[in-house]
């Protein structure tokens, strides 16, 4: 049977070998990122930037970054014009998944220039920022 003194040491080794994971979704993403509060100050400037909740229509009606469109991952392709158009984009969701989708296409459609909303969602609301609602 395992010592006490081995069972820590598997316990340290399997968290050493979890970290790069976590550090590599997060490092995923090819944009540079934007804080949760200078998003905040630049909506609430004279140019406001283009940002763009990639989640699905249901998830974003429940809450969003304030003026924040929805355009779901799916249909991103069909919006290249928009966006690219776009004196500054910035992409977002819960999470880090479905932008990491969404810098992809735009990326392979010959897109650049855009952001990431750093830590997502959750990043905005852990901060205490303001979420709008609509009704889908």
């Amino acid at each position: 049977a395992p010592t006490s003194m081995t069972r820590t040491a598997i316990v340290a080794l399997l968290a050493i070998l979890a970290l790069p994971v976590a550090v590599l979704c997060a490092a995923d993403l090819r944009s540079p990122g934007i804080a949760p509060q200078a998003l905040s100050e630049r909506i609430a400037g004279p140019h406001p930037p283009l940002v763009v909740g990639v989640r699905a229509p249901d998830e974003f009606s429940a809450g969003h970054v304030p003026g924040a469109v929805n355009i779901p991952v799916p249909l991103v392709k069909t919006q290249l014009e928009r966006l690219d158009s776009a004196e500054l984009l910035v992409l977002y969701c819960n999470d880090s998944r479905f932008t990491r989708v969404a810098e992809q296409i735009l990326s392979r459609n010959g897109i650049e220039g855009f952001l990431h909303l750093e830590g997502g969602l959750r990043a905005w609301e852990q901060q205490g920022l303001e979420l709008e609602q609509s009704i889908p």
